[in-house]
């Protein structure tokens, strides 16, 4: 088997969804016998909010251990000056000037040894020095891990592969800033041709990357459920007083999160307050919900609940209690919370498929640019494929569908749901993909 270096920056026990892709690479990677080595940041996640994410680490120094099988080298973390400027109470001029240095530090960092994320390249170096290595995987974002692995893999003759989650000079929230595009476009191109092998998510990711990078093989590796912790929940016996509406992990600025919201007042407003009940775990815009709520829809007070970011496993036990989950419509992109709902054998309400409101939402803030044939249907056909949810077209077909499901939960206690085809859809099956990957370049 081989020996594999992995370079991730978000990672336990970071949670997010980027955290997760590297960490069942590694595991499963080395259930399948190979030697793995992840190299990432430390986190001690002093700040519970956003500020986690530039606070430095208490340690100075590299720390390593062996956990799940594999060896972790955590990097410190010296925040740079706009990031210090950021964790400070600072004037808006201060914050407006910290940005600025945040942007120059993210494109000088391509070209020149720059940049807080400079110590994890320091110490995969150093650990190259004195460990052999077959193979280097970059998963990203932040993209500079890809500069950071062509750089070692010409350093060492060792082969690299560039593992995408999302896009990177594609990324729509970029599509307008001109120059930055190009600088990102021309960086990916340069940097990513000296991968040996391509890895993204989506098949519409991975037919962006083979128009941009010419010559190139590109491989889907969809992400998807870890089925020891998936099993340890599913099935389980709920038997709420209350139907529980659940939404896990990121709310896009595409996603009619408002929509959804007042369909649930028009909800309450006929049916009561005690006759629902809608979680939000580990969502991004906590104090934006919180105002909607105090401004136009006061009588969701009682009815909502939200909660702060858990542990995976932690986070699974929660779904899994709940009677219906949430998803909302990511177009050509699977996401990844999809597949831990397939794998929870939960009923899916995904929202929406051919919505007004939604639609002029996707066209102002959707990540990602999408050409005229791309399948904008993924989570579509994996739901039907799967016999898991319900989708719903648009804001009057979900307050219909809530009556509906209300009714059942009232009638029988429960939500009937029947997945099929789930175990498709585990990581590991998906990983194996990968290991296999792996094998046959190292044999060619």
């Amino acid at each position: 088997m081989k020996k594999i270096l992995i370079l991730a920056y978000d990672f336990p026990p970071f949670v997010s969804a980027g955290s997760l892709r590297p960490f069942f690479l590694a595991k499963y990677l080395s259930q399948f016998g190979h030697d793995v080595t992840v190299v990432t940041r430390q986190w001690d996640l002093i700040h519970n909010n956003h500020l986690g994410y530039i606070a430095p680490s208490k340690s100075k120094k590299v720390i390593s251990n062996n956990e799940d099988g594999f060896l972790t080298i955590r990097s410190p973390y010296f925040p740079s000056l706009s990031n210090r400027i950021a964790l400070k109470e600072n004037k808006r001029f201060l914050k407006l000037i910290g940005k600025i240095l945040s942007a120059l530090t993210e494109s000088l960092q391509l070209i020149f040894p720059i940049g807080p994320k400079r110590e994890l390249y320091k110490a995969a170096d150093h650990f190259l020095t004195n460990n052999n290595v077959d193979v280097i995987i970059a998963t990203g974002d932040p993209f500079i891990l890809f500069k950071y692995a062509k750089n070692l893999s010409h350093k060492n003759d060792i082969p690299w592969v560039a593992d995408y989650r999302d896009p990177w000079s594609q990324d729509f929230s970029i599509k307008h800033l001109f120059l930055i595009k190009r600088w990102y476009k021309w960086n990916e191109i340069r940097i990513v041709k000296t991968s040996n092998s391509i890895i993204t998510v989506s098949d519409f990711l991975g037919a962006n990357l083979k128009k941009l990078i010419k010559n190139k093989e590109v491989t889907i590796i969809p992400n998807g459920y870890d089925h020891e912790i998936i099993d340890n929940n599913i099935n389980k016996e709920v038997n709420n007083e209350i139907l529980q509406i659940t939404l896990a992990g990121t709310i896009y600025k595409w996603n009619p999160i408002e929509s959804f919201l007042e369909k649930l007042s028009h909800f309450v407003e006929e049916f009561g307050e005690n006759s629902i009940r809608f979680n939000l775990y580990g969502i991004n815009i906590q104090k934006k919900i919180e105002v909607l709520i105090s401004k136009r829809f006061q009588n969701l007070t009682s009815v909502i609940g939200i909660y702060p970011k858990t542990p995976y496993s932690q986070l699974i036990e929660k779904l899994s209690k709940s009677d219906v989950l949430l998803l909302f419509n990511y177009y050509s992109s699977m996401g990844t919370k999809i597949f831990d709902y397939v794998g929870l054998n939960k009923k899916i309400l995904f929202c929406y498929s051919d919505d007004l409101k939604a639609k002029k939402l996707k066209e102002e803030f959707y990540l990602t640019e999408e050409d005229s044939d791309v399948n904008q249907k993924l989570q579509e056909e994996l739901i039907n494929f799967t016999n898991s949810g319900m989708v719903i077209k648009n804001e009057d077909d979900l307050h219909q569908t809530l009556k509906k499901i209300y009714f059942e939960h009232k009638a029988n206690g429960f939500i009937k749901n029947e997945t099929i085809n789930s175990e498709l859809y585990s990581r590991k099956s998906q990983i194996k993909k990968i290991s296999n990957l792996i094998q046959e370049m190292n044999e060619g």
